[in-house]
């Protein structure tokens, strides 16, 4: 379980940096993947979450 849930993880961190490197308006991404301002707004929340405690893991690894 909690492979495949790393595995969301990571895949919903993507949609968050392919949103930052992709779109220039929350709406144009909603409209391009099918969803409403409000569905593609909690998902890139979530992603941007999951992204910041990676980068944050990543840094604290290399600080040891």
């Amino acid at each position: 379980m909690v492979h495949k849930e790393s595995e969301i993880n990571k895949t919903v961190s993507n949609i968050f940096l392919d949103w930052v490197n992709n779109y220039l308006s929350i709406k144009g991404f909603a409209k391009a993947n099918d969803m409403t301002i409000d569905e593609a707004k909690s998902l890139l929340r979530i992603g941007k979450a999951l992204h910041e405690r990676y980068v944050a893991e990543i840094v604290e690894s290399e600080e040891l």
